[in-house]
């Protein structure tokens, strides 16, 4: 693993992510406007100075929306199945989860 800085346009949504809606958005930004980013978002390189988020997409949509121009990401080299576990660790603390999440 590696913390890395780096600009949301480098980074895309993973499409296979297992979060299928994200919620209030805006209530994050402004928590994240206020707080700051509590936790870095989890990337994959994918080519180039490109990364793929595995967890942290409602942070990403966030951030977006708030016009930063850096985030912290932890690099992670991981292979598929390991991805999925990091998704689904990540969406275990949340309450509203439906039954396919």
């Amino acid at each position: 693993m590696q913390l890395l800085y780096i600009d949301p346009a480098q980074l895309e949504a993973d499409p296979q992510g297992i979060r299928q809606d994200q919620g209030d958005i805006a209530l994050l930004a402004a928590t994240i406007a206020e707080q700051g980013l509590l936790q870095p978002l989890g990337v994959v390189a994918v080519g180039g100075e490109r990364y793929r988020v595995v967890y942290g997409g409602r942070r990403l949509a966030a951030i977006r929306s708030l016009g930063l121009e850096r985030v912290p990401c932890i690099k992670l080299e991981l292979d598929t199945p390991d991805q999925l576990i990091q998704q689904l660790t990540e969406n275990v603390a949340r309450l509203d989860l439906n039954d396919l999440e």
